[in-house]
């Protein structure tokens, strides 16, 4: 690839998408964060609230409720790594030096202020930074060492590095995940289940109310045939009665 001095790179249609990333830029680096920062601080004290775990948990479930802020700091964070990684107009030395300070103060910061609620949590957050640690100097390593074997195998560490920590934090997600959403829904399940056996339990014993109900007709009447002709024999005795007593009254 050569450089084009007469090549222009601030023409109108330059100018504008450079403006359009601006503008993204803030409205992702800016704006998000705020909005979210905002809603978290209104709902501090409603934050075991269901309606706001299901919908918001994933942002402050894994920090200490006076850290509920602590998603932002984490977010503001990882741009800033992104932003030295690529955006920083300095040699490749400088920009790791300025990476690592940064590594280093955030991994303070978590140790002196524990935020997270769980300590595995807390542990998966330091093993992330010196997992960066590790990765950035070796890398750095790589892309100076002249040897091939020792560059694969910088390379080689920095793969199961990464991939440890990544099997571990997928892990320990998956547990959080199974703990605070998919556990408490297979109570209330079980809970319906429950109520459903108790309701066809009550129709049961009411069914057998009437089977024992019917039993008891059965055995003063008979059967239904016989059922019926008692009743209509005491019909017939009370109209008897009726007549007699009738016919008495017009004697007298």
């Amino acid at each position: 690839m050569t450089l084009d001095p007469d090549f222009i790179c601030y023409s109108p249609e330059h100018r504008f998408w450079r403006m359009v990333l601006i503008g993204f830029s803030i409205f992702a680096l800016v704006l998000i964060p705020m909005l979210i920062l905002i809603k978290l601080y209104l709902m501090r004290n409603s934050q075991q609230d269901s309606e706001n775990i299901s919908r918001y948990g994933y942002l402050y479930l894994e920090f200490k409720s006076e850290f509920f802020f602590w998603e932002i700091i984490r977010l503001f964070f990882k741009f800033a790594l992104i932003g030295g990684s690529f955006f920083a107009l300095v040699d490749p030395m400088t920009r790791g030096f300025i990476l690592l300070v940064m590594l280093v103060v955030y991994y303070m910061s978590i140790i002196r202020f524990k935020p997270f609620r769980l300590f595995s949590f807390l542990k998966l957050e330091l093993d992330s930074i010196k997992t960066f640690i590790i990765s950035l100097m070796l890398a750095a390593y790589v892309d100076k060492s002249t040897n091939y074997w020792l560059r694969m195998f910088s390379i080689g560490t920095i793969a199961v590095v990464n991939g440890y920590y990544i099997y571990t934090m997928v892990k320990k997600m998956v547990n959080f995940y199974y703990l605070v959403f998919v556990q408490p829904n297979l109570g209330k399940l079980e809970e319906a289940l429950d109520k459903l056996k108790n309701k066809k339990r009550t129709l049961t014993e009411e069914e057998l109310e009437d089977k024992r109900f019917h039993e008891s007709l059965t055995d003063l009447f008979g059967e239904e045939g016989d059922s019926e002709e008692a009743m209509k024999k005491s019909q017939t005795i009370e109209m008897s009665q009726v007549n007699k007593t009738d016919t008495i009254k017009k004697k007298e």
